[in-house]
């Protein structure tokens, strides 16, 4: 199963991936895998990871968003879909990072 969910931002950097267990010390939102949406100075802006597929009997499969054409796809494999117990949860995590604006103080 494959779904795409459109993505439309103001950021004006890449949008990284990041595969399972790369650069899980420097940004442990991405253990699992996941897509950082950058600013033009390379800063993680928007993080999208740790999606996973949970089905009605509890089992679950991490699963590894990638992105491609202005969409976040992710793949749930077929061998999970033929044994899932519907209802099926797809379940992502993101994380917000603000603009911060320095001020000075007199």
């Amino acid at each position: 199963m494959r779904l795409a969910i459109p993505v439309k931002t103001d950021l004006d950097g890449a949008v990284v991936a990041h595969p399972p267990q790369a650069d899980a010390f420097v940004e442990p939102q991405f253990a699992k895998g996941g897509l950082a949406f950058c600013d033009a100075a390379g800063t993680t802006r928007m993080a999208y990871h740790s999606a996973v597929a949970i089905d009605a009997g509890g089992r679950e499969i991490a699963l590894a968003p990638k992105f491609a054409n202005g969409e976040i796809l992710l793949e749930i494999p077929a061998d999970f879909m033929a044994k899932a117990a519907y209802p099926l949860v797809i379940d992502p995590g993101s994380t917000w990072r603000a603009r911060q604006r320095r001020r000075r103080f007199r």
